[in-house]
């Protein structure tokens, strides 16, 4: 596990932009993040991130089999930045047991009481993606 508070500075120094403005595109490859979290971890998950001056999209969305809220983050940035980013969102993202309610005997909720079972939540599920153009205006 990450201790970011002695990391604090390795990860600012990390999180800086590859180049400077005069840089050539193809000397600073780009990669789009996809990351897909939990509702409940995208708020620590954006804090670290804009705290190291990382920026991002955030995007609501509501998925999967227990139909839970998530989040989905677009993040552009340099290739250098991919790595530490990732740190980020792994030592974020928490997986969770959830109980559910079952229904016993079929789907009529007066046919019997419920039984909960115990489901797996949580974690990130990620796309990293070449960049071949990146214009911001």
């Amino acid at each position: 596990m990450l201790d970011f508070g002695k990391n604090a500075k390795m990860l600012a120094k990390e999180m800086q932009p590859c180049g400077d403005e005069t840089q050539k595109a193809d000397q600073c490859p780009m990669q789009l993040i996809l990351a897909i979290v939990q509702d409940r971890d995208a708020d620590a998950i954006l804090s670290v991130l804009t705290a190291h001056g990382q920026q991002l999209t955030r995007l609501r969305s509501t998925g999967g089999f227990l139909q839970q809220g998530s989040t989905s983050l677009l993040i552009g940035l340099d290739d250098s930045l991919v790595a530490p980013t990732l740190a980020i969102i792994r030592h974020e993202s928490r997986r969770r047991l959830m109980f559910i309610p079952v229904l016993v005997g079929g789907s009529d909720p007066t046919s019997g009481p419920a039984d909960q079972i115990e489901v797996e939540i949580g974690g990130a599920a990620i796309f990293v993606l070449p960049v071949e153009q990146f214009a911001q205006w």
